[in-house]
């Protein structure tokens, strides 16, 4: 039982873990820019970020590509889960199934006939 569950349970949670982890390097940056993370000498983004925040006038560019490290970190961990999301079908396999195959739901059905396709 254990050897039919654990590969099929592994692609949800790995997609969760990724999803999981953006909102997490989301929260607690916004939590630590806004004064409720850890103490100052620990190197949080947010915290970072707020204190480049006092030199925004001078220089400026080292709150800017602190931010942009935080959103760049979010959106590169999203992207690495958003394929999985449609089931863990790669859309590179339906275009070549659909260039073998020209009927429009071909890429459904199993190659024994008993998909969801039409026979």
């Amino acid at each position: 039982m254990l050897i039919e569950l654990l590969p099929n349970a592994f692609g949800p949670i790995a997609v969760l873990a990724t999803i999981e982890a953006g909102w997490s390097i989301l929260s607690i940056s916004a939590l630590s820019f806004l004064g409720f993370g850890a103490p100052v000498p620990a190197p949080e983004w947010g915290l970072l970020i707020a204190t480049g925040r006092d030199y925004l006038g001078t220089v400026w560019w080292v709150a800017i590509i602190l931010g942009l490290a935080v959103a760049i970190s979010v959106i590169a961990l999203n992207t690495i889960a958003a394929p999985s999301l449609n089931g863990g079908r790669n859309d590179r396999y339906v275009v070549a199934a659909r260039r073998r195959d020209p009927r429009p739901d071909a890429w459904l059905s199993h190659p024994s006939g008993a998909g969801g396709g039409a026979a």
